[in-house]
């Protein structure tokens, strides 16, 4: 169904499998493949020099900063890991702070985007990759949704580790709110009382670790989980103020639904 999902400027329909060669041909007839080769790999250097450059992150109150727990999560487990994100403004942080290298190391649901994802599935995960450590990052409000999967976790000894990033709000519907041109009305609470899950956890037989901007996330605390083997889940207090990296997003709703 062309044009379900997003806006097709070019359509083509028939069978994929010929299409594609079809579409194959054509871009051989324009280009080398070492020259589309070497223009990608120039391109996503450009990229990477402009992600990593140097950005200074503060917060209030002790909190932790999300682009900095991004960066740190990446810069202190191992490379090897498999990185899951839940819809939200955790999938929008990873998204800009993380460089990905290896394949089958980052997975989002952004089919359906249903929230509650990343909670459920790193179980999975880990049971058909056991050598490799799975991380979720989840915002509080999906982790309220699918959060008994830790119980599951705990069952069957699956030593997954979610991230909950914890703002006591949803996040991508509350600052987007904000971004938007026209005033949107307020016809649906976006605040919630902040939940200890390291109480939750602990309560379902996981490893819960409470972490902020004070006590952040350390080499030495990765280690620690990494060598514990056992279902952990880390309560980040995030600021609640810093705004999402969702400024494209909002401008292409705008376009679309002004």
């Amino acid at each position: 169904k062309i044009g379900k999902i997003y806006p097709a400027s070019h359509s083509m329909s028939g069978d994929p499998k010929i299409n594609l060669r079809m579409i194959a041909q054509a871009i051989e007839g324009t280009s080398s493949k070492k020259n589309r080769r070497a223009h990608s790999n120039n391109h996503l250097q450009q990229l990477r020099q402009r992600q990593t450059k140097n950005e200074t992150f503060t917060s209030r109150n002790d909190l932790y900063h999300p682009a900095q727990l991004t960066l740190d999560i990446q810069r202190f487990f191992p490379k090897n890991s498999m990185f899951f994100l839940d819809i939200g403004t955790s999938m929008a942080w990873a998204i800009r702070y993380m460089t990905v290298d290896h394949p089958g190391s980052f997975f989002v649901s952004l089919g359906y985007g249903s929230m509650g994802y990343a909670v459920a599935a790193p179980v999975g995960a880990h049971l058909a990759a056991p050598d490799r450590p799975v991380v979720a990052m989840v915002g509080d409000g999906s982790f309220l949704m699918n959060g008994f999967e830790v119980a599951t976790a705990v069952n069957y000894k699956i030593p997954v580790i979610w991230v909950v990033l914890n703002n006591a709000m949803l996040g991508m519907i509350h600052h987007g709110r904000r971004l938007v041109k026209e005033t949107v009305p307020d016809v649906m609470s976006t605040c919630f009382q902040r939940v200890d899950y390291v109480k939750i956890a602990e309560g379902l037989g996981a490893r819960g670790i409470h972490i902020d901007g004070k006590e952040p996330l350390t080499s030495s605390l990765v280690e620690d989980i990494l060598t514990a083997q056992v279902p952990t889940v880390l309560d980040v207090w995030i600021d609640d103020q810093v705004v999402p990296p969702i400024h494209s997003r909002i401008k292409t709703m705008d376009t679309h639904f002004s």
